[in-house]
């Protein structure tokens, strides 16, 4: 992979990073805004030369896309969607269990979540094929009392040039 990112020299590492920073710190904390523009929910976090914009819409189902730009430039991005598998499920614990995964990312897979994730009642699994520069995937909850898949999530996402 090439060690370029928005027409700078920089490690891919800075960016991996802080893509891992911002997870931590977008969704995961729980505090998105309403974005008046869009009707959706919007997050950002800032470090240094890069800014994380995160905004997505709906609740139990929902879509959204993440963008980082490196001064002002969007370099890199994501586009996600995902909803309970199980009608009638109350998606509140199962949405607070995907926070905590997500906050659990490192830096060798900075996609959503870790490979695996799991408390005493769920475990979050991801796939991803490719790396920083193009990558897909998918991620899913399982309940451990009963093995069923209650939640499935897509995404994608590459470097912008």
């Amino acid at each position: 992979m090439a060690d370029e990112i928005g027409g700078k020299r920089t490690g891919i590492e800075a960016l991996r990073a802080f893509v891992v920073r911002a997870h931590r710190n977008g969704y995961a904390t729980g505090d998105a805004e309403r974005d008046a523009e869009e009707l959706g929910k919007r997050l950002e976090y800032s470090d240094g030369e890069f800014r994380y914009v995160d905004r997505y819409s709906g609740s139990r189902s929902f879509v959204g896309h993440e963008t980082v730009f490196r001064d002002g430039e969007p370099v890199w991005g994501m586009h996600y969607h995902g909803r309970p598998r199980v009608e009638g499920v109350d998606h509140e614990p199962i949405y607070a269990f995907l926070r905590r995964a997500l906050a659990a990312d490192s830096a060798t897979s900075p996609f959503r979540g870790p490979p695996t994730f799991e408390d005493e009642r769920f475990r979050y699994a991801t796939e991803v094929r490719g790396d920083l520069a193009r990558f897909s995937g998918t991620e899913r909850i399982e309940c451990l009392e009963n093995g069923e898949t209650v939640y499935r999530g897509r995404f994608g996402g590459c470097l912008l040039e």
